[in-house]
């Protein structure tokens, strides 16, 4: 009687087990319906009349891309009348520019003794040249002084001379006169000649020696 039982249960228990693992299988149709049999779906016609593409009608699309491109480049540099280089000829200072640039502020000036003149036993004007090395303008004046050793034979300021006033940069070259300079012998001199400004002061000097033979002809 027992064993009856437990037959009872375990064949209640298989049809039970057999019954929770059984699968139902659907098919999804085209139109999107659900059937048992993929037969069942109704049938369904391809589309022959697809839509021709139109290129040409489509928007033109332009794409841009950055490109670094490296390129030599010649430079030229001029030089300059003050030795400094440009890159335009134009940016240089002129040779008038330059040397006004180099010249000290105020009254500045040199004295160069071109020539002595003496004729029996006199002195004859004298040729100088005056640059004035300053920015202002200047009216040059002179003191002259004429020794023979260390004696002072004659001095003082020509009567006569050739100069007006002298711009700055510019430079003039003329004479002086100084009256009653007589040698009463003959041998080595030296004139000295001083370049004053307008108010008589001192700017430059120059001194220059020469020689005297008048009087060896009356021996």
């Amino acid at each position: 009687m027992v064993k009856l039982v437990y037959f009872l249960i375990m064949l209640s228990l298989i049809v039970f087990l057999s019954g929770c693992t059984q699968t139902v299988v659907k098919y999804q149709c085209v139109d999107g319906s659900f059937v048992d049999s993929a037969d069942s779906c109704s049938a369904v016609e391809c589309q022959t009349n697809c839509p021709e593409l139109d290129c040409a009608s489509c928007p033109s699309k332009i794409e841009y891309q950055e490109k670094i491109v490296e390129k030599s480049v010649e430079v030229i540099k001029y030089q300059c009348y003050d030795d400094t280089f440009e890159t335009s000829k134009y940016k240089c200072k002129s040779p008038e520019e330059v040397k006004l640039d180099s010249l000290e502020e105020g009254k500045h000036g040199e004295i160069t003794i071109q020539r002595v003149q003496v004729q029996l036993a006199n002195l004859y004007p004298t040729r100088v040249t005056v640059e004035n090395t300053g920015k202002e303008s200047i009216t040059p004046k002179f003191d002259v002084v004429v020794k023979k050793g260390s004696s002072t034979v004659c001095e003082g300021s020509p009567m006569i001379d050739e100069f007006t006033s002298i711009q700055a940069g510019e430079s003039i070259t003329g004479e002086f006169t100084v009256m009653g300079c007589m040698f009463e012998s003959d041998g080595q001199y030296t004139l000295t000649v001083d370049l004053l400004d307008s108010d008589y002061n001192k700017l430059g000097s120059d001194s220059e020696d020469f020689t005297v033979d008048y009087w060896s002809k009356f021996i």
